[in-house]
């Protein structure tokens, strides 16, 4: 959330708090304000936003049951998974990766790799080159 009149960037959950506000309910405190400076005239609060945004994302069903990475900050690394769900109350879809774990994400707001621009995560580029610089020897 951007604190007007500056360029500071904070969480909602700080953005809320310099507003006065101890509830911590942010995503029905905190109303959209887009780039251009116009207020939402809808009065949209994230909260709804949120789920709007997932909605669009979802494009009516059109990526459930798709293969997808979603990368990791905290490892650095991209994890395969299938978004199984759209959760239409809070916007979040569910990834059940191939290693057993779930959980609910907005995906539109992660860095995702898409089938095919996934790569089996046992194999790394440098294996797959390799493998490749192998077979073009073989054929000189």
């Amino acid at each position: 959330c951007r604190i007007d009149g500056s360029d500071q960037l904070v969480g909602p959950t700080e953005f809320e708090k310099r507003g006065g506000s101890k509830k911590k309910k942010w995503k029905n405190s905190i109303y959209v304000r887009f780039e251009n400076g116009n207020d939402d005239s809808t009065g949209m609060t994230l909260g709804h936003h949120m789920i709007e945004s997932g909605k669009d994302f979802d494009n009516d069903g059109r990526i459930r049951n798709k293969k997808v990475a979603v990368y990791r900050p905290s490892d650095g690394g991209f994890h395969i998974g299938t978004i199984t769900k759209f959760l239409e109350n809070s916007g979040e879809h569910r990834v059940e990766y191939d290693d057993g774990k779930a959980e609910e994400l907005y995906l539109f707001l992660m860095d995702l790799k898409w089938e095919p621009e996934i790569v089996d995560e046992k194999t790394n580029g440098t294996d797959a080159m390799n493998e490749e610089a192998k077979e073009a020897e073989g054929e000189e």
